[in-house]
């Protein structure tokens, strides 16, 4: 407040309001400091600087219609006054008023660009606006005026985050940390990265250091609880969980973080009870809505699970296609439909089957697939057009309805429970499947196609996947080739085993496109054991044999304890019987193998 200074035949006190001021200020008492303004304005109300200051004050009391009005009266005052509109946008951000806010932080940096605050503030309005690019470039300039803030170090990880760039954004939070190390927000933000980054038992320390600093930090915490139950710590996840909930009895996100680490331990009965009090807290609360699907799906239970697996749509931000209403059970003779796919390729994969029937209630089926999926389906039989999304030159097509594809069960709900389990309803592509069928004639004996490592983006990927090394017992069986179906990150472990598989990686999918040679292979083999993952739903839809290695407690589509699939005929589940332990399930595959050798063999 440098304009504090008395003029000639004013009284003398202003200087020491002004001191009296900042002294209470930082003191913490804010209505006294308020007051001391007061007094100076009440003597020169054009003094733009206490405008503003007082504006801070009030906006800190919460008194934030009077604290705008201060920093209005500082820019009438003083128009080129860029803090007082960086304290005006502050307050707008705070009321979650993003658009007016941008504009004052925009106006801001025009006036005076080496405003890090406004840069730093603006970027906070666009990632808030799902903008993260334009975000982190605002933080990279406040950064450049203000190299040592630590809160713009963790505004910039939050950014780099959103981009999908964990590493990145790991590297801003341990910047932030070491700038100021009480800082629990980059602490837990930091857990966060890690875990994407898949170093769970760092993301744990980091998560607990930040709850360390706040005890009653219920983020953290949950967090924490959620990487322990990552790592399959359950004992150790449900004491955090228990933890929050006698600091925060009515928090219904710690009673859906409590029903996820159950349903990961397969407690089905306990997991619906602890999403069902979230439930009771927040009714609209969708995470809660899709675990309670999820037990009910588990266990079979179609007429309930369907309908409540549409929490799915609210849980993951799916966007419908603009102008186009959604199908709720109308007439489809001589309508066209528009399926739009959605979640990983092996859900796509799977409910595929759910195109036919539809197309049998008279409806013209547009599919809108990604693009990986385009070659595999140029025979798919069941859509009569493929629309490829995301292009500018090809906006939607006209349909009088759209269904997201994992939709379509419940939406056919009324006609049958049963699952479509017709197979194939893919085929491979002839030429590449006599091309394969020549090229693998020359090995004899029983061909068992294998794929052991899923997309390390699926939080759970480390329970799924299976080092290659597990498969051991299947390649010491005699008259036995293994035959690697796997591409990308995984194959790095062919070298490593001691044991013969012949790799195809290199040149799996590369001129005919995704999944075309590789299911033509499937097609010239007599076995495929697979993880969970997009392989076993592919070759289930091919109708070839497939035997899947399971976890102990696995998705909900393998429900409970049975060994086949009502999805797929030709496939067989081989469950864990411990968490973790995947030595027994290859053991049993290799006797199973074993004794169709013995009473088939001449097949072969």
């Amino acid at each position: 407040m440098t304009e504090a200074k008395r003029r000639p035949g004013e009284p003398a006190n202003l200087e020491a309001l002004a001191a009296l001021a900042q002294r209470e200020h930082r003191a913490g008492r804010l209505p006294e400091a308020a007051a001391a303004c007061q007094e100076i304005l009440a003597v020169r109300p054009d003094l733009h600087e206490v405008q503003n200051y007082l504006g801070i004050l009030l906006a800190q009391q919460g008194k934030v219609d009077q604290a705008m009005g201060r920093f209005e009266q500082a820019l009438i005052l003083q128009p080129n006054y860029a803090d007082a509109q960086n304290n005006a946008g502050a307050v707008l951000l705070g009321q979650g008023r993003l658009a007016e806010a941008a504009g004052r932080f925009a106006q801001a940096i025009a006036l005076n660009p080496a405003n890090a605050d406004a840069h730093n503030n603006l970027g906070s309005v666009l990632l808030n606006q799902g903008r993260p690019v334009e975000a982190a470039a605002h933080y990279t300039q406040a950064l450049a005026l203000r190299p040592d803030a630590a809160e713009i170090h963790n505004n910039l990880g939050n950014a780099l985050l959103g981009q999908g760039l964990p590493a990145e954004a790991a590297a801003r939070f341990r910047q932030a940390v070491a700038l100021r190390p009480n800082y629990p927000e980059a602490f837990n933000n930091l857990g966060n990265a890690l875990v994407r980054l898949r170093d769970l038992t760092e993301a744990v320390t980091q998560f607990r250091q930040a709850v360390a600093l706040r005890p009653n930090y219920f983020e953290a915490e949950n967090n924490l609880s959620s990487a322990l139950a990552l790592l399959g710590r359950f004992d150790e996840a449900v004491a955090c969980c228990e933890r929050v909930l006698a600091l925060l009895p009515n928090q219904a996100e710690a009673y859906n973080n409590f029903g996820s680490v159950l349903l990961k331990q397969g407690k089905l009965d306990e997991a619906a009870a602890r999403y069902r009090q979230a439930l009771s807290l927040k009714p609209d609360y969708a995470e809660p809505e899709l675990g309670l699907a999820i037990c009910h799906l588990t266990v079979g239970d179609y007429e309930r699970g369907w309908p409540a697996y549409e929490a799915r749509l609210r849980a993951n931000g799916f966007l419908p296609p603009p102008g186009i209403p959604r199908w709720k059970g109308e007439a489809l003779s001589g309508r066209t439909l528009l399926v739009v796919a959605e979640q990983g390729l092996g859900d796509m994969i799977q409910f595929l089957r759910y195109l036919r029937p539809l197309k049998e209630l008279g409806a013209r089926v547009i599919l809108t697939p990604p693009a990986v999926l385009r070659p595999l389906l140029a025979s798919f039989r069941d859509a009569d057009e493929l629309w490829l999304e995301g292009t500018a030159e090809q906006p939607l097509p006209v349909a009088d309805f759209y269904l997201p594809l994992m939709s379509a069960p419940l939406a056919l709900l009324g006609t049958s429970l049963a699952i479509p389990a017709d197979v194939p309803y893919l085929w491979a592509d002839p030429h590449l499947a006599e091309q394969w069928r020549q090229e693998l004639s020359g090995i004899k004996g029983f061909k068992i196609g294998i794929a052991w490592q899923g997309s390390r983006e699926y939080r759970s990927d480390r329970w799924r996947s299976i080092p290659l090394a597990e498969f051991a017992p299947l390649a010491a069986l005699p008259g036995v080739q293994l035959v690697s179906l796997q591409k990308g990150f995984g194959t790095e472990q062919i070298a490593t085993v001691d044991f013969s598989v012949l790799d195809l990686s290199a040149r799996l999918d590369q001129a005919a496109g995704p999944f075309m040679d590789t299911a033509a292979v499937i097609r010239n083999l007599d076995l495929v054991v697979t993880a969970d993952t997009a392989m076993a739903h592919l070759a289930g839809a091919l109708g070839a044999p497939v035997w899947v290695a399971m976890r102990r407690w696995p998705d909900w589509r393998w429900q409970r304890e049975r060994e086949d699939s009502p999805w797929y005929p030709t496939l067989r589940l081989f469950r864990q019987s411990q968490f973790g332990q995947w030595s027994d399930v290859f053991e049993r595959m290799a006797a199973a193998v074993e004794k169709r050798l013995s009473e088939k063999w001449g097949h072969h």
